[in-house]
């Protein structure tokens, strides 16, 4: 997904902020071509990335024995890239530079957009509405699986950390022994600490205070890391579907209502081109949210960023280093001589 976000503000966002500082002056029919079919490829990966995430979030949360192998997760990445791109081809096709009216009277310009053969066409309208299915079905899976995760969550917090079991066959008197289980989130292996300890008359010395300490803090750790996972996974879904759903309504509504370009007011033009292009700030926020979430992401920012702007310079060994360790060779030399 990263590197889908980085293909957006590298080639997309420059380019349309170029498009919309100089309009009626895009020129280049191959540049056009190239510009939507950059943008739609994000769009399209992007989501494909999301649902195999949230896919192996599930897994990992609600089935933890089904293991993922490294290998499977670089052909889900693979078949995202390779899906997205096919779903991207038709827009070579359905773009290209057309000529609208300038404010000057009998002049036109040079605009990226969809072509004049293609404008209201079958061809327009099948296209708009497969990216509408498409964004509907990302959510519904995100939902459902989340709201899957959210229940598996929930089911977890509730679960008794200490519980009581018998230690003598039914009928004798019982005598009752505490047992700590300690869930570990990541999918590690459980531990079972037997925390009680018998005397020679049978009697049962329970160290409250250390089990108290202990599960209290297992119970914190599982809760701590199931929890940012989940905010994680939340805020990037919830900022998917927020950047997507103004620019897909702009879409649909310039393809499904007639005229709609020819009547519009500046106002409503200015309104139309900042919602139709909401859809980047999904691709810049993700690493915003990742880097208030994620500790590890921060760690790792911070280790990149001293090493492209920070260059350490590597230190030159000593001369004395270099005397001793001579020295140390002469030495072994001259025992291995006297040995022969």
């Amino acid at each position: 997904m990263a590197i889908f976000d980085l293909v957006a503000c590298v080639v997309g966002m420059p380019t349309e902020i170029y498009d919309l500082r100089y309009p009626y002056t895009f020129y280049s029919s191959i540049g056009c071509k190239i510009f939507r079919f950059t943008e739609t490829f994000t769009i399209y990966g992007s989501a494909i990335v999301l649902v195999e995430i949230a896919f192996d979030r599930y897994f990992k949360i609600c089935k933890p024995l089904m293991v993922i192998s490294l290998f499977k997760i670089k052909m889900l990445c693979f078949m995202a890239a390779v899906l997205a791109l096919l779903f991207s081809t038709p827009t070579a096709l359905l773009f290209g530079i057309t000529h609208p009216q300038t404010p000057i009277p009998g002049v036109r310009g040079y605009d990226c957009s969809i072509e004049e053969k293609y404008l209201k066409s079958t061809f327009q309208r099948v296209y708009y509405g497969a990216l509408s299915v498409v964004f509907v079905t990302t959510l519904l899976v995100l939902t459902v699986l989340y709201v899957r995760i959210w229940v598996e969550i929930k089911q977890r917090r509730s679960m008794v950390i200490g519980d009581q079991i018998s230690s003598k066959p039914p009928g004798t008197p019982q005598e009752k022994k505490k047992i700590r289980v300690k869930y570990v989130a990541s999918g590690s292996n459980d531990e079972v600490d037997d925390d009680s300890s018998e005397n020679g008359n049978g009697q049962v010395m329970c160290e409250e205070q250390k089990r108290t300490r202990f599960g209290s803090l297992a119970n914190y750790a599982s809760r701590i890391r199931i929890t940012r996972t989940t905010v994680v996974l939340f805020a990037v879904t919830v900022a998917f579907v927020i950047s997507y759903l103004p620019s897909i309504t702009i879409m649909l509504t310039r393809s499904l209502i007639k005229n709609l370009e020819a009547n519009r007011s500046i106002g409503v033009e200015v309104t139309s081109k900042f919602f139709s292009n909401f859809f980047f700030i999904n691709n810049a926020i993700n690493p915003i949210i990742y880097s208030f979430l994620n500790l590890n992401f921060r760690r790792q920012a911070q280790k990149t960023v001293k090493t492209v702007f920070c260059c350490e310079k590597r230190q030159s060994p000593k001369k004395g280093d270099s005397d001793r360790s001579t020295k140390r060779e002469i030495l072994m030399i001259a025992m291995a001589g006297r040995d022969v």
